[in-house]
């Protein structure tokens, strides 16, 4: 049944039944038994109302993560007044469930590097003045894919990216060189990461003093301290990355430029930012400044 909830895939069949799709058809689309597609279209049925169609859509177009609140505020945003109660009522009655993360165990470094400048406040008023970025690595069947990112504090979006096989120094700048094309930030901008050697070595020192960026970076042993990069990698491989198995680097990597690119970034909403998306945040706020100015 793949990915579907059971009652999504069951108004799936049911739907396409009535299209004049055979049995044998639908059974091979969603690998289903005979006998439980012939149970779901012998069953009496209750037309879902116009509001449980569209939550079985948002569910399904979240890619099976959105939980009540996510739920509540991407309804509300269509202009559909609802609370938290009935958006719980509504997804208990649809058997529907958020696909949740695992637990994340860090591991600590024992290195001493830049001093800790960002120390865990995870908020800014102004684009472009805090960075912060992080590495993480995706498993294909051709070997390990590693993946760094860049992400503005101020709206949670990614603004730059880079994939390679290799993980070093040159996988880190090509993706701050991404967001400085992208952004274009003024000098002072702060930019957190870790104490690997990607972000310690010269090569990387002398990319930020190019760019006229303040280093900070987390204390031994404490990934908290970045742990907005973290949250991110939390998301991506919990929404996506652990739902896959990709055969190429290819495939994972035009797989992960989606997440980036189409769903996070652009619709996917964040509890941080009052359930907006990053792209949603950034407009909103830019429009707000102009009124009063």
């Amino acid at each position: 049944m793949g990915l579907l909830s059971r009652q999504t895939l069951k108004h799936r069949c049911l739907v396409l039944s009535k299209e004049g799709y055979s049995h044998v058809q639908l059974t091979r689309c969603f690998s289903i038994n005979r006998s439980t597609l012939y149970r779901w279209l012998k069953a009496p049925t209750t037309a879902l109302s116009t509001l449980e169609k569209r939550i079985l859509q948002l569910h399904e177009e979240s890619e099976f993560t959105y939980g009540v609140n996510r739920m509540m505020h991407a309804l509300r945003l269509e202009g559909i007044p609802i609370g938290r109660a009935k958006v719980r009522k509504k997804m208990r009655a649809l058997k529907l469930k958020p696909h949740y993360p695992k637990p994340v165990f860090y591991r600590k470094s024992l290195s001493h590097y830049a001093e800790n400048t960002l120390n865990q406040v995870f908020y800014t008023k102004d684009i472009n003045t805090i960075w912060v970025g992080d590495i993480s690595y995706i498993y294909t069947q051709q070997g390990w894919l590693y993946l760094a990112v860049v992400l503005d504090l101020f709206s949670r979006k990614v603004v730059g990216w880079a994939c390679s096989k290799t993980i070093d120094t040159d996988l880190t700048e090509k993706a701050l060189r991404l967001a400085v094309h992208r952004r274009k930030p003024q000098k002072g901008l702060l930019f957190h990461s870790d104490r690997g050697s990607q972000y310690t070595s010269k090569q990387y020192r002398d990319c930020l003093s190019e760019f006229h960026m303040v280093a900070s970076q987390s204390r031994a042993g404490k990934c908290t301290d970045n742990a907005v990069t973290e949250r991110f990698f939390r998301s991506l491989k919990c929404e996506r990355v652990h739902r896959q198995n990709y055969r190429t680097f290819d495939e994972a990597l035009l797989n992960i430029a989606d997440y980036i690119e189409r769903y996070y970034n652009h619709q996917r909403l964040h509890s941080t930012l009052g359930y907006l998306s990053p792209v949603m945040f950034e407009r909103q706020k830019a429009n707000t400044k102009m009124l009063f100015n």
